[in-house]
This record gives structure tokens, C-alpha cells and sequence, in this order.
């Protein structure tokens, strides 16, 4: 009879007809496995199930990932077009380390439960969008031009929320005419204010609090203490928030970088978030 157990107790078919619900019981707290004749099964809960796929499906992302990396990157060659992780070009060997150990840390804990596999899916989509930002030429753009201490455009409060706390913030400086960042800014304030509202409440309070998919700080050397907040609309924000002066630049209002789209944005605006945001995660210099 086969060997192929999993888990320490065995039943038979026949045990699976006459006792159903005690098979069930023991296959709700851990698999078991059925035997009939030569074959045996595996029965186990429906969540064990499905995050054995996602075990097994991550794990050859994650076997994927490593050898593209130590076949091409760290050979002197570039991953050929096509590849799933041809984005990984955009990265220097310093860097490839630096995100190999990310990945390999948080693959860990997924693997040993003790995070949701969805995180580990989020460190690769934060470090594939950092790769993306690093190859716009829009992005660097952006970056390049020259800053104008200009304040962001406030949206209209929105009734019964961020009233009290968007009153709070101070604008030092006077609008200069002109300015890309404020007029492509105008466009989410216009079609879709209280989201908007909603942005400028983050920039302004909480800058360097992340959320998974959506706010998070830019990996690489290139953009180092640099920010990428993906609002609705598949627009994004880019933003440098520096600590020391309580002040954040915000470099880029536009569309995804994926592809490249025109430079809406090739100024900066400069503003102050209040003395009381909490940073839960830093990587400004």
C-alpha cells in the first residue's frame, strides 16, 4: 500500500462512509489521508488548500526571481525582453542585495505564517514600481527641474471631514504662475474632490505612513527618500518628504510612468505637514 501520508492519522474509504464527521473533524485541524485499495488521498481544510497554491506559486516567483538575478544581474548581462522580471535591469548589484534580502525576508515569514502571502506579493509590486520610476524619463523630468517654493493647491473642504485638520496646516509661501504641479493637480480637485481632499490630507499630516500597494517609500539609490502615493484613476503622486524642516516636495502629479507619460509635472511644490505626523517608516537620509 502506498506511503503517501499526510498527516498522522490514516483512514479507509470505508471509514469516510460510515463516519463521515469524525473524518471531517480530524481533517478540519490537520490533513489526513484516505486510503482505498492501492490509492490514497489527501483531505484537509479548504484554507490549508489554498494556501498550499499559494506556497507553491510564490515559491517559483521566488525561484524565478533569484535566477534571473544570478544568471544575468550578477553576470554582467542584461535579462533578456519578455522576461517576467526584465524590470530587474533597472537595478545595480548594491541594490539587487539590497531587494534580495527584502524579498527573502518577508518570503520567510509568509512561508513560517506569520504574515499573509499577500505581503510578500507587495514587496515585489513596490520594488517592480520603484524599477518603473527608475526608468521614466517623465519621472526624471520631474525631479530634475528646477524647485519653486509654491504652496499645493487646497482642495475644497469636504463636508464632516478633514476640516479641522487641513485647517491646521500653514502656507508660507505665495502661488507662482504657471506651475505644472498645481495645474495638474487642479484635474483630481475637479473630478474628484473629496479623494483629492483625501490626498492632500495624507501629504499634509502623514506623509511617511505607508499602505500596502498604495504609499510607499521608492527603493533604489536614484530616488532614495523619494515617495509613491498611487491614488484612484491609475494616477500617481511622488513625493520627498525631508523630516528636518518638516516639509514635504511634491515633484510629480500625473499618470502611471508605465508607459511613459508626458511630463505633466517638471516643478516642485514645497508645503509643511503638521509637528504632530507620525512616521512609521523613514527612508529619507
Amino acid at each position: 500500500m502506498s506511503t503517501a501520508v499526510f498527516g498522522d492519522e490514516i483512514f479507509t474509504a470505508t471509514d469516510l462512509n460510515r463516519r463521515a464527521g469524525h473524518v471531517l473533524d480530524a481533517a478540519s485541524t490537520r490533513p489526513v489521508t484516505i486510503t482505498r485499495n492501492e490509492e490514497a488521498f489527501a483531505l484537509l481544510n479548504g484554507k490549508d488548500t489554498s494556501r498550499m497554491v499559494e506556497a507553491a506559486s510564490n515559491a517559483s516567483r521566488m525561484v524565478d526571481l533569484i535566477t534571473a538575478i544570478s544568471t544575468y544581474r550578477f553576470s554582467n548581462a542584461l535579462i533578456p525582453i519578455g522576461h517576467p522580471f526584465e524590470w530587474l535591469n533597472a537595478f545595480d548589484p548594491d541594490e539587487l542585495r539590497a531587494l534580495l534580502a527584502e524579498v527573502h525576508a518577508s518570503f520567510h515569514r509568509a512561508a513560517s505564517a506569520e504574515i499573509p502571502w499577500d505581503d510578500f506579493a507587495v514587496v515585489l509590486h513596490e520594488w517592480h514600481e520603484s524599477a518603473i520610476a527608475i526608468r521614466s524619463q517623465a519621472l526624471a523630468a520631474a525631479f530634475s527641474a528646477p524647485a519653486a517654493e509654491v504652496p499645493l493647491a487646497q482642495p475644497p473642504p469636504v463636508p464632516g471631514r478633514f476640516r479641522r485638520q487641513c485647517l491646521k496646516c500653514r502656507w508660507p509661501y505665495r502661488p507662482k504662475r504657471r506651475d505644472r504641479v498645481n495645474r495638474a493637480w487642479q484635474d483630481p480637485i475637479r473630478t474628484a474632490g473629496e479623494n483629492a481632499a483625501k490626498w492632500y490630507q495624507h501629504l499634509c499630516a502623514t506623509p511617511m505612513v505607508p499602505r500596502p500597494r498604495r504609499i510607499f517609500p521608492l527603493r533604489g539609490k536614484r530616488y532614495q527618500g523619494a515617495w509613491e502615493y498611487e491614488v484612484a484613476g491609475g494616477k500617481r503622486i511622488f513625493y520627498v518628504p525631508d523630516v528636518a524642516l518638516r516639509k514635504v516636495t511634491v515633484h510629480y502629479v500625473g499618470p502611471h510612468l508605465d508607459p511613459a507619460p508626458r511630463p505633466l509635472a517638471a516643478a516642485s511644490l514645497l508645503f509643511y505637514f503638521p509637528s504632530r505626523a507620525r512616521a512609521s517608516r523613514s527612508h529619507v537620509s
